[in-house]
């Protein structure tokens, strides 16, 4: 009879230990799933988010600027200056464009661009004469 009760008592303490591991093993098993799941949108959503860049000088390869010849003639030319143009120009965002289709906008006020996008994006920025 004692022998019985210990075998039983043994034995159920057996199962509780297992069923405690299991709901253990569903916990930690939830809260990786969670956690991959959390990181992979983060990382998703950090991918598809356009960065954005200003430009206020054009020391950089991936920035071609062109200038307008004569007023209302529409033949531009690459310009070869650092600086962005003066006032006898105004930036024209009809023919302004990237190769891979980054958003620019022009800031007048302080004279600088702005990329959102792709940041190694081939861009070409004109400037129509006034």
């Amino acid at each position: 009879k004692e022998m019985f009760s210990c075998s039983f008592v043994a034995k159920a303490n057996e199962v509780k230990r297992k069923g405690m591991f299991r709901k253990m093993k569903k916990v930690i098993i939830t809260l990786s799933l969670t956690i991959i799941i959390i990181l992979g949108i983060g990382i998703l959503y950090s991918q598809l988010t356009p960065n954005t860049i200003t430009i206020d000088n054009l020391n950089n390869n991936n920035i071609t600027m062109l200038l307008e010849t004569d007023v209302n003639s529409n033949n531009y030319e690459i310009s070869n200056n650092t600086t962005w143009p003066d006032t006898n120009y105004t930036f024209n965002a009809t023919l302004s464009y990237c190769d891979n289709g980054s958003e620019i906008t022009w800031n007048a006020t302080d004279n600088t661009i702005t990329l959102k996008g792709d940041l190694s994006d081939k861009c070409y920025f004109y400037f129509s004469r006034l």
